[in-house]
């Protein structure tokens, strides 16, 4: 017998009863409802792997604990509804759609966790790499789909900003961090820095300035799969993060790059990788484009776009890529995170709509 709370193990009379009949009848198109199946199929998929990182224990003294397995649905759950940890619990036991979508048979107060231990679950995940994982398991999950239809499919590669909470530190301490002198700083108000994000740096783009990280993304141009992503701070150009992304499997296949990406460094590299470049051209003070450049640019354009069509969707339905965490271990776990739960989704409308090219 182990530890772990067995959340449908007693069925009170008091407690609200999960009707499953009901929901898959008059909520079968929902999108929770729909997500499940892919998170259970992903989700199974991790199980050896976090069984081996996090091995049952027989100690039966104090509360037990949740099911690794079970904290991990509930913390791609909330990534996908775009929902704090504050909140999470209240939508647990209110939400009938999100008790469907974790297996729930009853609902109580001693099987539903609290915000507590969601965040301990985050923090023992991000430790342990799970949500690299996660990510990399959706990439080998959807790669396979409609008899691996996707696996010489095309690439692009674009970035996304993750909005900090912006700093508001004096000029001296600002100089500090920027030159990685951290020790110098007075931090005796444990308090403050505990919420200072040091790590986090600014940038501007078209007159809007940006304080974060970066999510730099490779994705394919017909699945619309993320296949790798790479994070940094917000003041990274995109032109320097190409062959991080890039693998032996890209060989022979088209790049697609937006202007952003003219005159990047690793460009000669890439080429020697057999790999096809289809950047955007770039008009400049006093040579501005021409209307056929213009034209060529509108051709490669449709393709490229399809990049931002992801963006988009975690965005508007993943509520974007927002850091609640101090830190870029957190960022760049959170990423992975969100990228996978955007993968599940995608995988789930590509078995829907039969996408095969």
């Amino acid at each position: 017998m182990t530890n772990y709370i067995i959340k449908n193990q007693y069925v009170d009379l008091f407690e609200l009863q999960v009707d499953r009949r009901y929901i898959e009848k008059n909520f079968s198109d929902n999108p929770i409802v729909l997500f499940k199946t892919e998170l259970n199929a992903i989700c199974a998929s991790m199980q050896s792997t976090i069984e081996t990182l996090f091995p049952p224990k027989n100690i039966l003294r104090g509360r037990r604990s949740f099911e690794p397995l079970f904290m991990l649905k509930v913390i791609i759950l909330q990534r996908r509804l775009g929902i704090s940890e504050k909140s999470m619990p209240l939508e647990i036991k209110t939400n009938i759609l999100i008790q469907y979508a974790l297996d729930y048979d009853c609902i109580s107060s001693s099987n539903v966790p609290s915000s507590k231990t969601i965040w301990k679950y985050r923090e023992l995940f991000t430790k342990n790499d799970i949500f690299k994982i996660l990510f990399e398991t959706t990439v080998k999950e959807g790669l396979k789909l409609n008899n691996n239809a996707f696996k010489n499919d095309d690439i692009i590669i674009d970035s996304s900003f993750n909005i900090a909470p912006r700093q508001r530190n004096s000029r001296e301490t600002n100089k500090l961090i920027k030159e990685g002198k951290l020790e110098e700083i007075d931090m005796s108000n444990k308090h403050i820095w505990s919420h200072k994000d040091v790590d986090a740096t600014w940038t501007k783009k078209r007159n809007e300035i940006f304080y974060g990280y970066k999510c730099h993304a490779k994705c394919g141009v017909q699945s619309k799969l993320i296949l790798a992503i790479e994070s940094t701070t917000a003041s990274v150009h995109d032109s320097q993060i190409l062959l991080p992304l890039l693998s032996e499997e890209d060989k022979n296949k088209t790049l697609y790059l937006d202007a952003g990406y003219v005159g990047a460094p690793d460009i000669a590299k890439i080429q020697d990788m057999n790999i096809n470049l289809v950047i955007c051209e770039k008009g400049t003070r006093g040579h501005p484009l021409t209307e056929e450049q213009i034209q060529n640019n509108r051709k490669k354009s449709k393709i490229r776009c399809r990049i931002e069509h992801l963006f988009g969707f975690i965005e508007q339905s993943m509520k974007g890529f927002i850091v609640r965490t101090v830190g870029k271990v957190r960022a760049e776990a959170n990423n992975y995170l969100t990228c996978a739960t955007y993968n599940i989704a995608r995988m789930l409308q590509i078995k829907r709509t039969q996408i095969t090219k």
